[in-house]
């Protein structure tokens, strides 16, 4: 009898399929995110048939989050100048119940502040402090620290994890294919979003990592994770840029759906019942009962 009942619990499972789990930002007809969608307002479709949505809420998890910051030489100046300034303000613009660590990406990659909390008054000026000791040195490492950040934020599990990146797009140097550097990213399934200037700083030769390569990570790994990547075209948008990323982050949904189909999965796509609005979805993750 007993193996009666279990069997009939799998079969039941069985033809409730499969959860899988996404994120959503959606932005309005001049970019700004909507915050106040409800469960009543979307549907989730694949190839035209609807999809039973399991749910569908704001995502007001506390967050771990890595900063990641270019302090290589040819951007030193930007580094000193807008760099830092933005990141003190992306840092004010955080819920009290984030913690943070903050990385730069001159020569290395380090991690100058690790899972600091940022429930007390003053957390932004002792980062300032802190990066203000850093010399600008060495080419860019930028995508080294996607990976090592991404990887660091995976050991802590149970909270939502996000990348943050500031950097130009001079002279850098990486340990694998870009192709490689997107796959161990991916495979964390942290989030992911930033600024990538378009200037090459003071220096305009040398490294190994070409502006494709940084369009190419960038974009796979923002596009991937529902993250919003900004290209101000010089240093002086970082600030406003990092604003906009900050925004985003505050105005992410959690989705989950059921899906029993054979094969490939096909594509998903949110439908919204609002006018000239865009969407951005991450790739759906299978979730693991517990």
């Amino acid at each position: 009898m007993i193996h009666f009942v279990l069997a009939a619990l799998g079969l039941l499972q069985a033809a409730a399929g499969d959860t899988y789990s996404l994120r959503a930002v959606v932005v309005d007809s001049k970019g700004a995110p909507l915050r106040d969608l409800e469960l009543a307002d979307v549907s989730l479709t694949a190839s035209g048939a609807s999809l039973s949505l399991t749910r569908f809420e704001m995502d007001e998890r506390p967050a771990r989050v890595a900063l990641l910051i270019d302090s290589s030489l040819p951007m030193g100046t930007a580094y000193r100048l807008q760099f830092m300034d933005a990141a003190k303000a992306f840092i004010a613009s955080l819920p009290a119940t984030t913690r943070i660590s903050v990385w730069t990406t001159g020569d290395r990659p380090h991690k100058v502040i690790d899972d600091l909390s940022l429930d007390e008054e003053g957390r932004g000026r002792e980062v300032t402090a802190r990066l203000s000791r850093v010399a600008p040195s060495g080419g860019n490492t930028l995508l080294d620290a996607l990976v090592e950040a991404s990887e660091d934020l995976q050991k802590k599990e149970g909270e939502r994890s996000i990348v943050v990146f500031i950097s130009g797009s001079g002279p850098g140097f990486a340990n694998d294919s870009r192709q490689g550097i997107v796959d161990r990213v991916l495979k964390t399934k942290v989030e992911v979003a930033g600024v990538l200037v378009s200037e090459r700083g003071e220096v305009g030769g040398g490294g190994e990592v070409a502006q494709e390569d940084y369009d190419y990570v960038v974009s796979n790994l923002t596009e991937g994770t529902a993250g919003r990547e900004e290209r101000p075209l010089s240093v002086m948008g970082t600030g406003p840029a990092l604003q906009r990323v900050a925004a985003d982050l505050r105005s992410t949904y959690r989705l989950a759906y059921s899906y029993s189909g054979a094969g490939r999965r096909p594509k998903v796509e949110l439908q919204v019942a609002r006018p000239k609005v865009k969407v951005r979805l991450s790739t759906p993750h299978k979730e693991t009962s517990p």
